[in-house]
């Protein structure tokens, strides 16, 4: 879900990323993010894509590059979103490489906190939490109960309802596949419990 408050970069003027990490995979690149901001003492972290976590493993480059990662720090949320560049892995790469640098001058320099530091992008909502919403991951997935459930029957409700539910869909919508990404995260958090 890209945020509101970010404009968007046309796509004739996206750029090719000019570094020696060109190429980076897709699901290389959030794992580095998810890192640096892990490191930081980040919770709530959540990358979003235009892409299906079942694409993102097959390393599928999605048609729509702009990556946007939500995030917390204390009780504080900020939102940091690009899509300067051609690739998602790149504006991925660009996110994580903003943050470590943002955090390493601080700790260098020993000027301010790391809250003052990301201040510029807080304010934002974080996204939708479908957990603690009144229409819970049950609800949204179209599962009756947990009991007897797997990752495997989740994963097979997630693809069944973004057939039809995907932003490219004569049904589908941007909130609709957000609000289904999140139910299968949540989902998946709480099978794992």
């Amino acid at each position: 879900m890209w945020p509101e408050a970010w404009q968007r970069t046309p796509a004739a003027k996206r750029l090719p990323f000019a570094d020696a990490r060109k190429g980076m995979p897709l699901p290389a690149a959030v794992k580095r993010l998810k890192r640096v901001l892990e490191g930081l003492g980040a919770g709530q972290v959540i990358v979003s894509l235009n892409a299906e976590p079942r694409r993102l493993r097959e390393a599928v480059t999605p048609q729509d590059p702009g990556a946007a990662v939500y995030f917390s720090l204390g009780s504080q949320h900020y939102v940091l979103a690009c899509d300067r560049w051609q690739r998602a892995g790149d504006n991925v790469i660009a996110l994580a490489r903003h943050i470590r640098t943002v955090a390493a001058s601080l700790e260098h320099l020993g000027i301010g906190l790391l809250a003052q530091a990301f201040a510029g992008y807080a304010g934002s909502p974080p996204p939708p939490d479908v957990s603690g919403t009144s229409r819970g991951w049950r609800v949204v997935l179209h599962i009756r109960s947990s009991e007897g459930i797997t990752v495997e029957h989740i994963n097979a409700r997630y693809r069944a309802l973004a057939k039809k539910l995907h932003p490219d869909q004569p049904t589908g919508s941007h909130g609709a596949m957000t609000e289904l990404n999140l139910a299968r995260a949540a989902a998946l958090r709480e099978l794992r419990r």
